[in-house]
């Protein structure tokens, strides 16, 4: 599902550049949507891996590598952030910018709270998703509650980097889940990711929350999104064992894509019904693209296009340094220019560390390189 992948990251340029005219920009698919896709594929592929992969042992091994894997590009993207405020004089985060000769005398005034709190996120990626909900006065220390798009005097969001990394702290937060909920994969362990977070969601409506930031930047409410994932695996392996279940799912698909489409069309709450319909999707791609080395690789670009993008997005397009028609696409390939070097000279290597360390101890490196490529990992 490389191809999807990609696709899902250029949605979250589109939105974030408003210039991509090579993407369609509906009234139901947007970079919010995406976001929501990236998290029920993660679902999916965390269940794979879970009962396969890493079906066995203890959890740290999980952990270190799905860390392995997303903190690189991650920690690039700051530094690539840093050198770009350097070059242009100003260090930029979105709509604010520092003069750079003002920036680290600045630090030097902060108090221990605010600092922490920025070092420690900006570090290792996680609780970027609190910035969003809060207001920080580096001066006095004072840290409160001013949640974005709610709140005037909210400034937390001004002090990330990169702003679309709150959602690999998300995912973050669900593998630290997944080992206990995945594994074995039932119905009903997929239905505990699920129900909650549905109620989250509902709670979110009831009472009246903002939905753009209750129903987006916090860990319950990915939770669906992560558990229709895991459900779509949960189909996809029963689809492949059982020819009963091979039968029913063509003519039951078409019912529901014709439901789907009536209740996309002419109902409220689209967005859970899309979801539904990405997930439905899931095992056919999965199937379609598994063995296909072309798509694999083409999706080994999705990360780095998705955590890249947004600094070139910051000190070029919003400078109008770009093409105010193609930015958007100038913007994308200036980020391949960027994660092309990543990929090949940080990824594959840790990749092949990561791969090294699934290996029992005494199996030759060979007989590793084999097993992974019959049951890869996927990124």
């Amino acid at each position: 599902m490389g191809c999807l992948r990609v696709l899902l990251a250029l949605f979250v340029v589109q939105d974030h550049s408003s210039a991509l005219p090579l993407l369609w920009r509906g009234w139901f698919f947007d970079g919010f949507m995406a976001v929501r896709c990236f998290f029920m594929v993660s679902g999916f592929y965390m269940a794979l891996i879970l009962n396969s992969t890493y079906a066995s042992g203890g959890a740290r091994l999980f952990y270190g590598n799905r860390f392995l894997r997303l903190w690189p590009a991650y920690a690039f993207s700051v530094v690539v952030s840093l050198l770009l405020g350097a070059w242009f004089g100003q260090l930029r985060t979105g709509a604010t910018a520092v003069a750079w000769p003002d920036v680290f005398g600045a630090l030097t005034q902060w108090h221990v709270g605010p600092l922490l709190l920025v070092g420690v996120s900006t570090l290792g990626m996680l609780g970027q998703e609190l910035f969003w909900f809060l207001r920080l006065d580096p001066d006095d220390g004072a840290i409160a509650f001013a949640p974005w798009h709610v709140d005037a005097a909210h400034n937390g969001s001004m002090f990330l980097l990169n702003r679309p990394a709150w959602s690999v702290s998300v995912e973050l937060l669900f593998y630290l889940l997944a080992p206990f909920v995945l594994r074995r994969i039932t119905l009903p362990k997929c239905l505990v990711l699920i129900v909650p977070g549905l109620l989250f969601h509902v709670a979110v409506h009831v009472l009246h929350l903002d939905a753009q930031l209750w129903g987006y930047f916090v860990l319950p409410a990915a939770l669906p999104f992560f558990g229709l994932g895991a459900l779509a695996f949960w189909v996809c392996r029963r689809v492949q064992r059982e020819a009963s279940w091979r039968r029913a799912l063509l003519p039951a698909g078409a019912v529901y894509g014709a439901l789907l489409l009536f209740f996309v069309l002419f109902l409220p709450g689209r967005i859970y019904f899309m979801c539904l319909g990405f997930a439905v999707l899931l095992p056919f791609l999965f199937l379609l693209f598994r063995t296909s080395r072309i798509d694999r690789a083409i999706g080994e670009f999705s990360y780095p296009l998705y955590i890249l993008h947004f600094p070139i997005v910051v000190y070029f397009f919003e400078r109008r340094v770009l093409s105010p028609h193609w930015g958007g696409v100038q913007v994308v390939l200036l980020t391949l220019l960027l994660a092309a070097p990543v990929y090949l000279l940080v990824d594959r290597p840790i990749g092949r560390w990561r791969r090294r360390r699934l290996m029992p101890p005494g199996q030759s490196h060979a007989d590793g390189s084999a097993q992974a490529a019959a049951a890869p990992e996927p990124g």
